[in-house]
């Protein structure tokens, strides 16, 4: 069952739209809630968010019935404070229990924690509800939020700079041994599983989680070695690995084969089991992948391009991404664009494919951006967005399209050339690299956390989401206290809305 607010949570004793904050602390948190008592004493506002997130938490269940879960109000301020603060999932139980001004926010200060009782915030259910909330969902949340920050700054849509940088998935680095392991030791656990689930073979998980130690220990010895004998040691261990896969690929294409015979018998809807049998067919694809490219690299010395190769067998959607730029030329994730408007609210963001780089994509979003920020005049990207026709389907968008051209001799020309509004425009684009650098320490962003493309996508949205508020709530306070230490930012806002 459940509800829009936590149960009497009007009957607290201090009711969310007077709960007061300490404004000379500088944590992250005081903005974010300020935010959100914001977005409570709008009313209409409100509801509508709080429907968005009733439709992703009642898609399979009926929210009348069974017992009380957490409420669409408590989802939304958790999910907030998860990336708005960094927290991983532990760090946000114990806020969501021992935090006075959180627990007020939530609409819950009144009620007591009992010792012997299970915590209506242990991680796992804070965890399993905010896997709930889908990505478009919070991106819908988050145009919102640009909108009631446009309502107080009306000028901020005006100017807006974008750029792109790699959240990394978390993933170790990808060798074409490691990916074999990690294959073949799932496959071990699926026969495990089975055996107790099924009363199937269990195939004497010792010996080969012995042998698969061994041919790969093989492998990273040869690996190394740098000696004449180098290449024909590693075909050696190769090969021993090659072979030893070979056998357990054959066992567990038989194991998939029994458990889809006994599927078929029994005509089963155990949603385990069916689980079961998709992971088993998914790591046995996989495998056969990274061995037959493996093969061909190895053995007969091709070249495999990366876009037929895989990098991880638990996040099959990285990528391979070489920015060339150090200290890591070559990170492993998604690159993800983000548009920002004056003031610092991201208005705009998108994960990008494996075929989309920024050439392709940038004036793509800026259009847009622009159908939904119809008083945009300027819009600033940085050179790797530059191309011809760009630079014209930009200045076709906005009043003043800055995207330097790359070269120093062209982009000093250009600079010579150009406007008032295209220097000034210039000027302020590196805001954008800090928001970038902001994101990744403070928001989580440097590695998604959470698991699948799905999650991904969550994730991303999560930061967005967590980054949004607390700029909301940062401006709410300099109109109300703007001396205060909860309201001083580092970031130099642009002079037209200074």
């Amino acid at each position: 069952m459940r509800t829009f607010f936590p149960t009497d949570w009007q009957q607290q004793c201090v009711p969310i739209e007077a709960v007061l904050f300490s404004l000379h602390c500088r944590h992250e948190l005081i903005p974010i809630l300020i935010a959100l008592q914001h977005l409570y004493c709008q009313s209409n506002l409100c509801q509508q968010l709080l429907q968005l997130i009733a439709k992703d938490i009642n898609v399979t269940t009926n929210a009348r019935r069974g017992r009380t879960g957490l409420s669409y109000w408590e989802i939304i301020v958790l999910a907030a404070v998860r990336l708005g603060c960094n927290c991983d999932y532990d760090t946000l139980q114990d806020l969501a229990e021992n935090h006075r001004t959180l627990r007020q926010i939530l609409g819950v200060a009144d009620q007591p924690i009992e010792q012997k009782k299970p915590s209506p915030y242990t991680w796992h259910r804070l965890r399993d509800n905010l896997c709930l909330l889908q990505p478009h969902t919070l991106e819908q949340i988050n145009h919102v939020l640009v909108a009631v920050g446009h309502e107080l700054e009306p000028t901020a849509a005006e100017h807006v700079r974008g750029d792109s940088f790699v959240v990394e998935t978390n993933i170790h680095y990808p060798t074409e041994a490691n990916l074999l392991g990690d294959g073949l030791r799932k496959l071990l656990d699926f026969a495990r599983d089975l055996h107790k689930k099924l009363s199937l073979p269990a195939w004497q998980q010792g010996y080969w989680r012995r042998q698969l130690k061994k041919q790969l220990r093989y492998v990273n010895r040869a690996c190394r070695s740098k000696g004449k004998q180098g290449p024909s040691l590693q075909r050696r261990a190769y090969e021993g690995l090659y072979e030893l896969t070979e056998q357990l690929l054959a066992k567990g294409q038989e194991l998939e084969q029994q458990v889809q015979q006994r599927l078929t018998a029994r005509a089963t809807t155990d949603a385990d089991l069916l689980d079961l049998h998709k992971q088993l067919c998914a790591f046995l694809k996989m495998t056969r992948k990274v061995l037959g490219y493996s093969r061909r690299r190895v053995l007969h010395g091709e070249k495999i391009a990366n876009e037929e190769k895989l990098f991880s067998m638990f996040e099959p959607h990285t990528q391979l991404i070489n920015r060339g730029k150090q200290p890591h030329p070559i990170q492993f994730g998604h690159s993800v664009l983000i548009v920002e408007d004056a003031v610092g609210y991201i208005c705009h963001y998108r994960i990008m494919e494996n075929t989309e780089i920024d050439e392709t994509i940038g004036v793509k979003e800026i259009k847009k951006v622009k159908q939904r920020l119809p008083k945009m005049k300027s819009a600033s990207l940085d050179s790797g967005f530059h191309t011809p026709d760009n630079q014209r389907e930009l200045s076709e968008i906005v009043v003043t399209a800055c995207i330097p051209m790359p070269g120093a001799k062209q982009a000093r020309k250009q600079h010579e050339e150009a406007s008032a509004e295209f220097k000034e425009a210039r000027q302020a684009h590196p805001g954008v690299e800090a928001l970038i650098g902001v994101l990744q320490r403070g928001k989580g962003l440097q590695r998604c956390r959470d698991r699948g493309q799905l999650g991904y996508q969550r994730y991303v949205g999560l930061a967005v989401l967590g980054h949004n508020l607390q700029v909301l709530g940062k401006r709410l306070l300099r109109q109300r206290e703007p001396d205060c230490l909860a309201a001083k930012t580092k970031r130099k806002a642009w002079t037209a809305v200074a």
